[in-house]
Protein backbone atom coordinates (compact mmCIF):
# COMPACT_ATOMS: atom_id res chain seq x y z
CA UNK A 1 0.00 0.00 0.00
CA UNK A 2 1.86 3.07 -1.10
CA UNK A 3 2.76 5.59 2.20
CA UNK A 4 0.18 8.55 0.92
CA UNK A 5 -3.19 5.91 1.35
CA UNK A 6 -1.62 5.48 5.13
CA UNK A 7 -3.09 7.99 7.63
CA UNK A 8 -0.28 8.07 10.10
CA UNK A 9 -1.69 9.76 13.93
CA UNK A 10 -0.14 12.57 15.62
CA UNK A 11 -0.40 12.60 19.45
CA UNK A 12 -0.64 16.17 20.55
CA UNK A 13 -2.01 16.80 24.32
CA UNK A 14 -4.94 15.34 24.56
CA UNK A 15 -5.50 15.98 20.92
CA UNK A 16 -4.99 13.03 17.93
CA UNK A 17 -4.25 14.83 14.68
CA UNK A 18 -4.47 12.21 11.58
CA UNK A 19 -2.40 13.11 8.36
CA UNK A 20 -2.18 11.74 5.24
CA UNK A 21 0.79 12.27 3.42
CA UNK A 22 0.73 12.73 -0.14
CA UNK A 23 3.11 12.43 -2.41
CA UNK A 24 5.04 15.24 -3.56
CA UNK A 25 4.68 17.55 -6.44
CA UNK A 26 7.67 16.01 -8.57
CA UNK A 27 6.52 12.41 -8.11
CA UNK A 28 3.13 13.35 -9.53
CA UNK A 29 4.31 15.65 -12.53
CA UNK A 30 6.40 12.38 -13.37
CA UNK A 31 3.45 9.60 -12.75
CA UNK A 32 1.36 11.93 -15.35
CA UNK A 33 4.27 12.00 -18.17
CA UNK A 34 4.39 7.87 -17.35
CA UNK A 35 0.98 7.47 -17.33
CA UNK A 36 0.59 9.77 -20.83
CA UNK A 37 3.37 7.70 -22.76
CA UNK A 38 1.64 4.48 -21.46
CA UNK A 39 -1.52 5.49 -22.97
CA UNK A 40 -0.11 6.85 -25.94
CA UNK A 41 2.86 3.17 -25.96
CA UNK A 42 -0.56 1.01 -25.89
CA UNK A 43 -2.40 2.90 -28.46
CA UNK A 44 0.59 3.04 -30.90
CA UNK A 45 1.77 0.08 -30.12
CA UNK A 46 -0.72 -2.59 -29.34
CA UNK A 47 -3.89 -1.24 -31.01
CA UNK A 48 -3.00 0.74 -33.94
CA UNK A 49 -0.11 -0.77 -35.29
CA UNK A 50 -1.19 -4.01 -34.58
CA UNK A 51 -4.44 -3.23 -36.84
CA UNK A 52 -2.76 -1.69 -39.34
CA UNK A 53 -0.49 -4.75 -39.51
CA UNK A 54 -3.86 -7.39 -39.67
CA UNK A 55 -5.35 -5.07 -42.04
CA UNK A 56 -2.14 -4.96 -44.35
CA UNK A 57 -2.88 -1.33 -45.07
CA UNK A 58 -0.76 1.59 -44.49
CA UNK A 59 -3.83 4.28 -44.07
CA UNK A 60 -3.12 5.22 -40.39
CA UNK A 61 -5.97 4.08 -38.51
CA UNK A 62 -7.06 7.15 -36.38
CA UNK A 63 -7.66 7.01 -32.14
CA UNK A 64 -11.60 7.52 -33.12
CA UNK A 65 -11.63 4.37 -35.15
CA UNK A 66 -10.08 2.32 -32.51
CA UNK A 67 -12.44 3.49 -29.81
CA UNK A 68 -15.18 2.70 -31.93
CA UNK A 69 -14.16 -0.37 -32.79
CA UNK A 70 -13.56 -1.30 -29.67
CA UNK A 71 -17.13 0.37 -28.68
CA UNK A 72 -19.00 -1.95 -31.05
CA UNK A 73 -17.18 -4.87 -29.87
CA UNK A 74 -18.75 -4.90 -26.50
CA UNK A 75 -21.89 -5.56 -28.21
CA UNK A 76 -22.61 -9.49 -27.73
CA UNK A 77 -23.47 -11.18 -30.75
CA UNK A 78 -26.69 -10.52 -31.82
CA UNK A 79 -27.09 -7.04 -30.89
CA UNK A 80 -28.22 -5.20 -33.41
CA UNK A 81 -26.23 -2.40 -33.06
CA UNK A 82 -25.75 1.46 -31.64
CA UNK A 83 -27.25 4.21 -33.21
CA UNK A 84 -24.08 6.72 -34.09
CA UNK A 85 -25.46 9.54 -31.37
CA UNK A 86 -25.10 6.68 -28.76
CA UNK A 87 -21.62 5.96 -30.18
CA UNK A 88 -20.89 9.52 -29.85
CA UNK A 89 -22.09 9.41 -26.07
CA UNK A 90 -20.50 6.67 -24.92
CA UNK A 91 -17.09 7.81 -26.15
CA UNK A 92 -17.49 10.85 -25.31
CA UNK A 93 -16.80 12.42 -28.56
CA UNK A 94 -18.86 14.56 -31.14
CA UNK A 95 -21.44 13.50 -33.16
CA UNK A 96 -19.35 14.39 -35.95
CA UNK A 97 -16.79 12.59 -34.92
CA UNK A 98 -18.27 9.68 -34.54
CA UNK A 99 -20.21 9.84 -38.01
CA UNK A 100 -16.18 9.95 -39.45
CA UNK A 101 -15.05 6.98 -37.76
CA UNK A 102 -18.53 4.99 -38.62
CA UNK A 103 -17.69 5.93 -42.76
CA UNK A 104 -14.18 5.44 -42.38
CA UNK A 105 -15.02 1.55 -40.74
CA UNK A 106 -18.09 1.12 -42.99
CA UNK A 107 -15.22 1.56 -45.85
CA UNK A 108 -12.86 -0.98 -44.55
CA UNK A 109 -15.91 -3.32 -44.02
CA UNK A 110 -15.67 -3.63 -40.42
CA UNK A 111 -18.81 -2.14 -39.21
CA UNK A 112 -21.84 -1.60 -41.33
CA UNK A 113 -24.99 0.59 -41.28
CA UNK A 114 -28.92 -1.30 -40.83
CA UNK A 115 -32.59 0.12 -40.21
CA UNK A 116 -34.00 -0.78 -36.77
CA UNK A 117 -36.43 -2.80 -37.55
CA UNK A 118 -38.15 -1.25 -34.74
CA UNK A 119 -37.83 2.37 -36.10
CA UNK A 120 -37.39 2.61 -39.80
CA UNK A 121 -35.91 6.07 -39.32
CA UNK A 122 -33.30 5.08 -37.25
CA UNK A 123 -30.04 4.18 -38.52
CA UNK A 124 -27.99 1.13 -36.49
CA UNK A 125 -24.10 0.50 -36.62
CA UNK A 126 -22.46 -2.55 -35.67
CA UNK A 127 -19.86 -5.06 -36.24
CA UNK A 128 -19.36 -7.06 -39.71
CA UNK A 129 -18.52 -10.22 -39.51
CA UNK A 130 -14.85 -9.12 -40.50
CA UNK A 131 -14.67 -6.53 -38.07
CA UNK A 132 -15.55 -9.36 -34.93
CA UNK A 133 -13.14 -11.77 -36.52
CA UNK A 134 -10.72 -8.59 -36.86
CA UNK A 135 -11.18 -7.37 -33.30
CA UNK A 136 -10.90 -10.70 -31.75
CA UNK A 137 -7.37 -11.71 -33.33
CA UNK A 138 -6.71 -7.53 -32.93
CA UNK A 139 -7.19 -9.07 -29.03
CA UNK A 140 -5.15 -12.08 -29.34
CA UNK A 141 -2.73 -10.15 -31.10
CA UNK A 142 -2.13 -7.23 -28.24
CA UNK A 143 -2.31 -10.10 -25.62
CA UNK A 144 1.03 -11.83 -27.03
CA UNK A 145 2.75 -8.88 -27.34
CA UNK A 146 1.53 -7.45 -23.87
CA UNK A 147 2.65 -10.94 -22.67
CA UNK A 148 6.34 -10.14 -24.32
CA UNK A 149 7.03 -6.85 -22.85
CA UNK A 150 5.52 -8.39 -19.12
CA UNK A 151 8.28 -11.48 -20.07
CA UNK A 152 10.84 -9.13 -20.08
CA UNK A 153 9.88 -7.20 -17.00
CA UNK A 154 10.56 -10.05 -15.26
CA UNK A 155 7.30 -11.94 -15.81
CA UNK A 156 4.23 -12.94 -13.41
CA UNK A 157 5.48 -11.61 -10.15
CA UNK A 158 5.83 -7.58 -11.48
CA UNK A 159 2.96 -8.56 -13.72
CA UNK A 160 0.77 -9.52 -11.25
CA UNK A 161 2.25 -6.03 -9.22
CA UNK A 162 1.64 -4.20 -11.87
CA UNK A 163 -2.28 -5.27 -12.56
CA UNK A 164 -2.79 -4.62 -8.56
CA UNK A 165 -1.65 -1.12 -8.81
CA UNK A 166 -3.37 -0.17 -11.78
CA UNK A 167 -6.78 -1.72 -10.37
CA UNK A 168 -6.62 0.12 -7.37
CA UNK A 169 -5.70 3.26 -9.16
CA UNK A 170 -8.83 2.91 -11.43
CA UNK A 171 -10.94 1.90 -8.20
CA UNK A 172 -9.80 5.15 -6.23
CA UNK A 173 -9.80 7.16 -9.86
CA UNK A 174 -13.95 6.54 -10.04
CA UNK A 175 -14.38 7.20 -6.92
CA UNK A 176 -13.05 10.53 -6.93
CA UNK A 177 -14.64 13.77 -7.71
CA UNK A 178 -13.09 15.24 -10.63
Amino acid sequence: MPLWSQSISYHVGLKVYKVTPSPDSRTIAQLETALTQMLEVIEENFERRLLEQILGETDEVSTAQLRTLRFLASLPLGNTGFPVGSIAEGLRISYPAATKAVDRLTERQLAERHRDAGDARSIRVRLTTRGRELTERLSLERRAALAEVLQKMGGDKPAVALLRLLEEFIAHSQTHSF
